[in-house]
């Protein structure tokens, strides 16, 4: 044990969930896609996306809506004014709606118009037709956003050059392979992240 070090990390947490959320079901009641039905060739309806103003982008519990064209404002406070009023609505699902300047601060993908984090037990779905609200297939979902505290990954380490003991505090993702390089003697380059120091 005295030349062997032990790492074990997640690449994201994961919350129970019971409910699924289709975002795009709502931009389609408002007219922002257009969808058609045809048969495919299972016999069963299949539908098509012909036309779109927004459109969504989901990662399991978050979901980006974009534009078709960026510029257009008109479809950009109608987007807002569907999803604004459900924010920490008891009976919508979502937990929080954040706008273009937010979704900047955490990093994420800017060429979105409104990212869409879900409440606790909801996941999103990428459906444009049928119910808004549907109930879960699957029990458990990632992709919150990073900023709740409730949603951490996992990192432990131990053996060859860990000195430190107890909680070590966060840790962001981009660290983990830094630290674990750094600790093992390697050199990783291109890292973005830092190395937190593991030894006494």
């Amino acid at each position: 044990m005295s030349e062997t070090a032990i790492f074990i990390t997640s690449d994201h947490g994961f919350k129970p969930i019971t409910r699924q959320l289709h975002p795009g079901v709502l931009l389609q009641q408002a007219g922002l896609v257009t969808v058609k039905t045809e048969k495919a060739e299972n016999g069963r309806d299949r539908n098509i996306v012909t036309d779109w103003k927004a459109a969504v982008y989901t990662t399991g519990s978050a979901c980006a809506i974009y534009l078709k064209d960026a510029d257009d404002k008109e479809t950009a406070k109608k987007v807002r004014d569907i999803f604004e009023p459900l924010e920490r609505r008891a009976d919508s699902g979502i937990f929080r709606v954040l706008d273009e300047k937010e979704i900047r601060n955490t990093g994420s993908n800017t060429s979105a118009v409104l990212m869409l984090d879900a409440a606790d037990g909801f996941t999103f779905g990428a459906n444009y037709s049928g119910e808004f609200n549907v109930e879960s297939r699957s029990r458990g979902m990632h992709g919150y956003l990073p900023t709740r505290p409730d949603y951490l990954a996992s990192f432990i380490a131990s053996g060859a050059g860990v000195g430190r003991r107890g909680v070590i505090g966060l840790l962001q993702m981009t660290d983990a392979g830094a630290t674990i390089a750094k600790t093992i003697g390697l050199n990783l380059r291109n890292a973005t992240g830092k190395p937190v120091k593991l030894s006494k």
